[in-house]
């Protein structure tokens, strides 16, 4: 079908009107005062000029960092990073899916945008400063390029376009970018009808697409961790690296929290995960419908690829986070929303009425239940956000003194809105100081114990003026005593080296 075709700009009309709700949904369901995260203060100072750079760990990379930094060079405003990021989601969005639209010219491709951007976690991170769904625009874009360059082997340029998406993938989250490129290379090797040079010239470029992502990550490795393969061991312990099976975990947190690990017994109710044990079937479903036509090249390849980015989290992470699979649910959505059309239409066929009756209930109640989880988990967040607000405020108005370090609970997002560092746990304070005068405080809710090692140089005060700071101290370092040979081993106490 001709890309100018009449019916082919009414489905790029309608992927751009889910793009364009896509990127405002967040703006209108959670508002530009939201505020950020600890992983987003993270990324966005490292570039911001308004603020010290945040604590930048083994398992980050500097993508995410280079799409805020527009936002950032032209203000430290939140409004701006928020519009910026929902702009970008959108446009993301669009760039991802519109090779579909060539691949399968139907209402699939629209429908399997609006499925993934539908769920909680799609309006949730819509606006936010987070790879993962970033990795999803990669991944899916890279699979739809790749399939048209099987499917139509004259299109040169699909190829680099694949390259591109691989890289910029890589550029995002190195790790997720290689459980990409592993399922697409096996793709090409394993496609029937192509001579070895097209193998090799496939392989080759998502290669050279692959290498040039992770170039930046592999250079800060040497520079930083001694090497890829350093860093490598070092980002897997912060991530309780190894051998998991994290499935059930994932299942648990389909309501929330945004992050799960220690002590975390999140157990989300069953409506909440009637999704869940929906889209695998769907996913079959659409699958049987493709292979029933002969075209279920494109369905099996984007389905590998969205369970081997899953088998990462699922295997080798600890503990769970709903964004871990983002990338996997809007990769399965494809082939999901085949088997939801096919679906609709052989209840259309029945009884039409029924059929748009039964559709409207359906997804009216899917929506109430995803509205419900993102209500319940932006809340939890503004709760956070105002109490590192607040705690950011009292520092500035009780005279802490430039440079100042942060550390215990919530540090990140507290030293961002006081620009101050965050102290590193496993780094003394008096080097991190540099021993110059300085502000140093730890930060920590009620309940917890002094910094033990050294009782007389902390000045403890409790706060009581606002109840999300109720009970919460804020352990100040007196008299700027930072030459006490200190290293800070948790985010909670100091104590001796």
């Amino acid at each position: 079908m001709s890309e100018d075709s009449p019916h082919v700009r009414r489905l790029t009309y309608a992927l751009i009107t889910v793009s364009v709700l896509h990127a405002l949904s967040p703006l209108i369901l959670r508002g530009l005062h939201s505020g950020l995260g600890w992983d987003e203060t993270v990324y966005i100072s490292q570039i911001d000029p308004h603020v010290p750079a945040g604590q930048f760990t083994a398992p980050r990379a500097r993508g995410l960092t280079l799409l805020t930094a527009p936002a950032s060079l032209v203000s430290g405003s939140l409004y701006v990073m928020r519009i910026w990021m929902a702009i970008l989601s959108g446009l993301g969005m669009f760039l991802a899916f519109l090779p579909w639209l060539r691949v399968r010219p139907r209402m699939t491709v629209p429908l399997a945008a609006a499925i993934w951007s539908g769920l909680w976690l799609g309006i949730y991170y819509s606006f936010e400063a987070m790879p993962n769904q970033y990795v999803a625009y990669g991944a899916i874009a890279a699979t739809g390029w790749l399939v048209l360059a099987i499917c139509e082997p004259e299109r040169r340029r699909s190829l680099w376009y694949a390259a591109l998406a691989i890289g910029f993938t890589a550029l995002m989250r190195p790790s997720d970018s290689i459980f990409v490129f592993l399922p697409l290379v096996a793709g090409v090797m394993m496609v029937q009808g192509k001579a070895l040079r097209w193998r090799a010239t496939a392989a080759g470029l998502l290669s050279a697409g692959l290498a040039a992502g992770l170039a930046e990550w592999v250079v800060e490795a040497y520079v930083r961790f001694g090497g890829p393969v350093q860093r490598f061991h070092a980002a897997s312990a912060e991530n309780v690296g190894g051998l998991h099976w994290s499935l059930g975990a994932e299942m648990r947190v389909l309501a929330g929290p945004i992050l799960c690990r220690g002590t975390c017994q999140a157990d989300s109710a069953v409506p909440y995960r009637l999704w869940w044990f929906a889209l695998p079937v769907a996913v079959a479903l659409g699958i049987w419908v493709a292979w029933r036509q002969r075209r279920a090249t494109a369905y099996v390849l984007v389905t590998a690829v969205g369970l081997s980015i899953a088998a990462q989290y699922v295997l080798a992470i600890g503990y769970a986070a709903p964004r871990f699979l983002e990338p996997t649910y809007a990769l399965l959505a494809i082939p999901a929303a085949e088997g939801v059309l096919w679906l609709w239409r052989r209840a259309a066929t029945v009884s039409r009425p029924a059929a748009i009756a039964g559709l409207v209930v359906l997804g009216a109640g899917h929506e109430a239940i995803q509205l419900a989880a993102l209500q319940t988990n932006d809340h939890r967040l503004a709760i956070e956000t105002d109490r590192a607000a607040l705690m950011a405020d009292y520092l500035k108005d009780t005279g802490s003194r430039q440079p100042c370090w942060v550390g215990g609970a919530e540090a990140g997002q507290i030293a961002f809105l006081a620009h101050c560092h965050v102290l590193d746990r496993r780094i003394p304070v008096d080097r991190q100081t540099k021993g110059v005068p300085a502000t140093v405080v730890v930060v920590e809710p009620g309940g917890a114990t002094p910094p033990t090692w050294s009782i007389q140089s902390w000045s403890a005060h409790t706060l009581t003026e606002h109840s999300a700071v109720h009970g919460w101290t804020v352990w100040r370092l007196n008299s700027n005593d930072t030459t006490a040979p200190t290293t800070v081993l948790g985010p909670r106490y100091l104590t001796p080296a």
